[in-house]
């Protein structure tokens, strides 16, 4: 059962997304209200989700165990190479579906593309990095694996079997021997036998433990960095397609029952840019630097009238005590 399903991912994102009424007019339209997007995919959140669980849940299906397990409980060169041809092919539509983009409408593993313009890059796209990073590594380990790999573990595993069948034979002796030489032989042969034990763990143990993928934590990242994306929406961050609307996610289609509206993408092609005003935070900051410039000037002033008037007083020459006699 998938770790993350379609109504979670729904419940957490809308959750977060119920502000963000978007326009008739606007790209993301309803889309984060229950209606559809504007993009060309006509996508749904909802809908959506139900992609990405399926995305996220054949990711996790490349869990370092299972991937073993599917791996050794293979009977020969053949089937091991089919089934490593079947999990290799799994991991090049799951690195096709970790993209920022996937199409001209579409996000990754197919959804809408207001997650790609909704500072997708921003919060999640280090996070796909890292995912495919540790899927570039594991399939590079795939790629070489052989059978043999497989038959060492069997190897191991049957030493291993040996040895503690012999344990519990020579525990079942030791039980039931009368003479306390024969007995403390037996016991003797059993602590060797444990020493030896741990020495196969230990190898089976490393063997086995040769892929250290974990998807889980991949995609957990993920969505928390999506829900980031949603979030600084809300509060008017603003994403990497360049747009400021308020609804949030891309840009807007004409209005066709305005004469006066244009589109979106016009309205942002501005031949002039010198004559855009400035936000209202950076104005403000300017001010705010004019006005500390203002006060150091005014303290430097002071200070050097201050000096002059100081040495000024210091240069006068002091009143001689015979001035009153002439």
């Amino acid at each position: 059962m998938a770790r993350y399903t379609a109504d979670y991912l729904y419940n957490e994102f809308s959750g977060l997304a119920s502000m963000r009424v978007g326009s008739e007019y606007a790209n993301d339209a309803g889309y984060w209200t229950g209606g559809h997007c504007n993009w060309g995919g006509s996508h749904n959140l909802r809908e959506d989700c139900g992609t990405l669980a399926r995305g996220f849940d054949k990711l996790e299906s490349l869990d370092s165990k299972k991937i073993t397990d599917a791996l050794t409980n293979t009977t020969s060169e053949q089937e091991f190479n089919t089934q490593k041809s079947i999990l290799l092919q799994k991991i090049n539509e799951i690195e096709s579906g970790l993209q920022v983009r996937t199409g001209a409408s579409s996000a990754m593993f197919g959804i809408c593309i207001i997650w790609a313009d909704d500072a997708m890059s921003t919060y999640v796209e280090s996070k796909m990095q890292e995912c495919r990073r540790g899927i570039d590594i594991l399939k590079s380990q795939l790629t070489g694996e052989t059978y043999k790999w497989v038959e060492e573990l069997k190897r191991i595993q049957f030493e291993i079997d040996q040895i503690e069948q012999r344990m519990q034979e020579n525990k079942r002796k030791a039980m039931n021997e009368k003479d306390p030489t024969k007995k403390q032989a037996l016991i003797v042969a059993i602590e060797e036998d444990g020493k030896l034990l741990q020495q196969k763990y230990r190898e089976h143990q490393a063997h086995s433990n040769k892929y250290k993928f974990n998807p889980s934590k991949y995609v957990s990242d993920m969505i928390e960095g999506m829900k980031k994306a949603i979030e600084g929406k809300n509060r008017g961050g603003s994403g990497n397609s360049g747009n400021n609307n308020e609804s949030g996610g891309g840009g807007n289609r004409k209005n066709p029952n305005n004469p006066f509206d244009s589109d979106s993408d016009d309205n942002n092609k501005d031949p002039d840019k010198n004559n855009k005003k400035p936000p209202k935070n950076k104005r403000k900051k300017d001010d705010d630097n004019q006005s500390n410039q203002q006060l150091i000037i005014f303290a430097v002033v002071a200070l050097v009238v201050l000096f002059l008037l100081m040495n000024q007083s210091n240069s006068q020459p002091r009143p001689s005590r015979y001035d009153d006699h002439y």
